[in-house]
């Protein structure tokens, strides 16, 4: 069932100058969150300003994968006005047209430079043509089997069907879930033109060191100039589960922090959220009271409906 939500005051708490937002969503899209500091795109947007910032070159081919319900172009739009070519990317086709649609709903004057593609991460983009400066991914990070069911927005946003990603993801980062993430930056490195960056949510639960792994695998020169923040994490259920489910194959130790007591001790602390006062290795020490694995965030969150959180990394790589 499609639905208009009324996103102005959301944008406003980002820190994003725009007059009224709206966009339609329904429910095979990843689901908005009135807790404004609960959804991943409040990280995008508040991380925005600092990545205009740090480019150097602004912009003028920019993508957007597996883009969603088009916020974050929409954020995209705003902060880079000078853009010539906007391409979005899902690997559902009515997500993709719907993203494209929301945003033009707000965005009209992009209506010649927007294009939506369908396809698996960055496999649309080479199909454009282009070499971009600017690629922008929140992708999911479990994986599952060919038949699970992800026409829900919840588990859409959740897992990448195993038979969507190759044969050859190097066994170190899909233990810490971090599969996607490679192929997804692998993807990206393909069609950005040198000197181009592209830009991936990851949740911190892993340790820094797989993320710096990661980047310079894919040939990416990790810059550490965009925030990080805390964010609680939703859809406990299904999440707890893939990353317990890991713990126990590959004998690794995730990271979900007791979320009341991990704000009290960031406020108290005067930490922002998101900040760029620290790097995660010191938000991880300060909260190490208050850590829990996957495994016992699960049981408590079954047990007690205890409420975790983790912290959230906005990353930048360069193709030198």
């Amino acid at each position: 069932m499609k639905k208009l939500i009324k996103l102005t005051d959301f944008l406003s708490y980002c820190g994003v100058p725009s007059g009224e937002i709206v966009i339609i969503q329904d429910n095979s899209v990843y689901p908005f969150n009135r807790d404004y500091e609960a959804n991943w795109t409040y990280y995008t947007l508040k991380g925005l300003p600092f990545l205009r910032k740090n480019l150097g070159r602004i912009p003028t081919n920019i993508a957007c994968v597996a883009a969603g319900n088009g916020v974050e172009a929409i954020g995209m739009g705003i902060f880079f006005p000078e853009v010539e070519n906007l391409v979005l990317t899902d690997i559902d086709n009515e997500v993709a047209a719907g993203g494209v649609a929301n945003v033009l709903l707000n965005l009209p004057e992009l209506m010649e430079k927007i294009t939506g593609k369908v396809g698996s991460l960055c496999d649309p983009l080479i199909q454009t043509g282009l070499e971009f400066d600017l690629i922008f991914g929140n992708v999911p990070n479990l994986i599952c089997n060919e038949e699970k069911d992800l026409s829900d927005g919840n588990n859409k946003g959740t897992f990448m069907k195993e038979n969507t990603l190759s044969s050859n993801i190097p066994e170190e980062f899909t233990q810490w879930g971090l599969a996607t993430q490679y192929e997804f930056l692998t993807g990206a490195y393909k069609v950005l033109r040198k000197g181009g960056s592209v830009v991936s949510l990851i949740g911190g639960r892993v340790p820094g060191s797989a993320i710096g792994d990661l980047f310079k695998s894919c040939g990416l020169k990790l810059q550490l100039d965009l925030p990080m923040g805390f964010k609680w994490q939703t859809q406990p259920e299904i999440d707890f589960q893939g990353y317990s489910e890991l713990e126990q194959k590959y004998g690794v130790l995730f990271a979900f922090y007791e979320y009341d007591k991990a704000k009290k001790i960031l406020e108290a602390a005067g930490i922002s959220n998101p900040t760029t006062s620290m790097s995660s290795m010191q938000m991880k020490e300060i909260l190490e009271g208050v850590e829990y694995t996957a495994t016992d965030a699960l049981k408590l969150y079954r047990e007690k409906r205890t409420k975790f959180g983790h912290i959230v990394h906005m990353c930048r790589g360069v193709k030198e």
